[in-house]
């Protein structure tokens, strides 16, 4: 199963504001049987700037990616 609008990105939007947070709804989610996520975070141009939010958004993917691989072992 996919989810296609996931806030599932850590300290981006709205979403977890931790990465514990987006391990713990990654698990959530693969126990629901979610094989796939697709990370939607929104953009607020009052807020942010395209290149600032960008680089956010790539970081905390990075990291997550990351932790979620050590978690897999």
């Amino acid at each position: 199963m996919f989810d296609i609008h996931s806030h599932i990105l850590f300290g981006v939007d709205d979403g977890p504001k931790t990465i514990e947070e987006s391990i713990s709804l990654i698990k959530k989610m693969q126990n629901e049987g979610i094989t796939k996520i697709l990370a939607t975070p929104h953009f607020y141009p009052n807020y942010d700037s395209p290149g600032d939010f960008l680089a956010r958004r790539n970081r905390s993917e990075k990291q997550l990616r990351e932790a979620m691989a050590k978690e897999d072992g």
